[in-house]
């Protein structure tokens, strides 16, 4: 039995903020549990989804949530990025920020929907796709309320509140859609069983968080309207150009080619995104820090920015290497042998690993300091970008055009995003990199070796997984500090 004051010290640690490293942590924790337990719960969902639609049927699906989701930008521009950073400055303004970004949120999510609805009969080339585009849009807002919501969490700093909401969100959909998929195999049966586990989820969270929401017009604040506006606008026009970036492959892909090429590049995208959550839980930890820190210690900052960033190639650099070498085994594992042609395109995406991870926090150190309009023409340069190697890529290589063109545009959107930060925040990272390059470079050989002796891809997994961080241990690498968790607890 475990001594009541480790109890007690365990229960502080995993429910109090007590300083700044501890805090993080913490929030890291929840957020990567809540966040690491949904996905897999949802990614149940997806692969079994995936198998028994069928590459067309489930491009459908893909197709119809994709196009929605490019128009969802106009429900959100920046609202909940300004309520965070405010709020965090001065606690006691939360109510009347809280209000009075809701009223907007609100105005925004209405106008999104009509919009949606409205003007993709005139942009699809998939006729299948149309009669879905208003449950899809109703996903899409039902997604922006929550979220918006779950701001109050973070504001807070109490990340294991959001954790158990984007829980019970996943496996309401997760329930919801395989019943739906189970008893009938169309993609809109699935698109309602989402509907309905996104209902549940958005309900939930309005629920939690009742006393903010009570009588919340009365604390509308007319006059900050135009003040909340004018901060959001660049970050409105960052969202516009994030949403265009992620969005345009699946659109694009529906107009040169067809439903099944989606589905094909969806399977190949989806397990490199299921690991992209990994620098968010990290960075949403770390904004209200870096909104304190930002301007008033620089060194604190820095100090706490290179060590996160670094954080992000210990982890994006084994995923790299690791899936590189069983590419083909993972899109055949998860998917079936259906999914085969997607194995090229998996891999080109999976270098997006080593831009969209340091990519987080880059944004969110940069909006910390008030400079969100600094990275706008890098998201601009990104957007276009992507579009135009789309029109050429696409083409000429199908589904791998794609991935190329994502790839090329995050090189160009986020390598500006560093030199942009540099100059406002100077740091340092690539020569605090050769024992995790080493120990990458181990563990892929060792891989590589399991896969040729014909080793299960879970045990290789597992196994090169254990080798990453025990040759990481042997190497001394010094950003393994900041994981020692029973320091924290003490």
């Amino acid at each position: 039995m475990i001594p009541m004051p480790r109890i007690e010290k365990l229960r502080a640690f995993l429910f109090e903020n007590t300083s700044l490293r501890q805090t993080v942590a913490k929030n890291t924790i929840w957020q990567g549990v809540g966040i690491t337990t949904s996905r897999l719960v949802k990614a149940v969902l997806v692969i079994y989804a995936a198998r028994l639609l069928g590459t067309h049927g489930y491009g459908i699906f893909s197709y119809a949530l994709g196009i929605a989701g490019f128009f969802s930008v106009f429900s959100d521009i920046g609202l909940g990025g300004i309520l965070t950073r405010e709020a965090s400055k001065a606690p006691s303004s939360l109510q009347t920020y809280f209000s009075t970004t809701l009223v907007l949120k609100l105005i925004f999510t209405l106008a999104s929907f009509i919009l949606i609805i409205g003007i993709t009969p005139f942009i699809t080339n998939i006729p299948e796709a149309l009669p879905l585009i208003p449950l899809a849009a109703l996903i899409i807002a039902l997604d922006g309320l929550r979220d918006f919501v779950l701001t109050l969490a973070r504001v807070k700093e109490k990340m294991q509140i959001e954790a158990a909401l984007h829980a019970i969100t996943n496996i309401s959909i997760t329930a919801f859609g395989l019943f739906a998929v189970l008893s009938q195999k169309t993609p809109a049966v699935l698109l309602l069983g989402y509907a309905l586990g996104t209902a549940l989820g958005t309900i939930s969270a309005l629920w939690y968080f009742r006393e903010y929401l009570r009588n919340f017009w009365k604390f509308f604040e007319r006059t900050l309207v135009l003040t909340i506006l004018k901060e959001a606008w660049p970050f409105a026009f960052v969202g516009v150009l994030g949403i265009v970036m992620t969005n345009t492959d699946t659109i694009m892909l529906g107009w040169f080619l067809d439903a099944e090429a989606v589905g094909l590049y969806t399977a190949a995208l989806r397990p490199v995104q299921l690991f992209y959550f990994l620098p968010v839980i990290l960075s949403v930890s770390l904004f209200p820090p870096f909104a304190r820190l930002a301007g008033k210690n620089p060194e604190q900052f820095r100090r706490v920015f290179e060590a996160a960033l670094l954080l992000t190639f210990l982890l994006s650099l084994p995923l790299l290497a690791g899936g590189l070498v069983l590419s083909s085994d993972i899109i055949q594992f998860v998917f079936g042998p259906g999914y085969l042609e997607a194995t090229p395109a998996f891999t080109v995406l999976l270098f997006t690993l080593l831009t969209n991870f340091p990519a987080a926090l880059l944004v969110n150190a940069i909006f910390a300091h008030g400079k969100q309009e600094r990275y706008a023409g890098a998201l601009f340069l990104g957007a276009i970008g992507n579009a135009l190697l789309n029109v050429v890529f696409i083409p000429l290589y199908g589904i791998v055009g794609a991935a190329i063109a994502t790839l090329t545009a995050q090189l160009l959107a986020y390598g500006s995003m560093w030199y942009v930060l540099e100059h406002i925040a100077p740091f340092v990272l690539f020569r605090r990199l050769p024992r995790i390059v080493l120990a990458t470079l181990g563990m892929a050989g060792a891989v590589f070796l399991m896969k040729t002796l014909g080793l299960h891809i879970l045990a290789t997994t597992i196994l090169g997984a254990a080798l990453y961080f025990i040759l990481l241990v042997l190497f001394k690498e010094p950003v393994l500090r900041h994981l020692n968790i029973k320091k924290l607890i003490s």
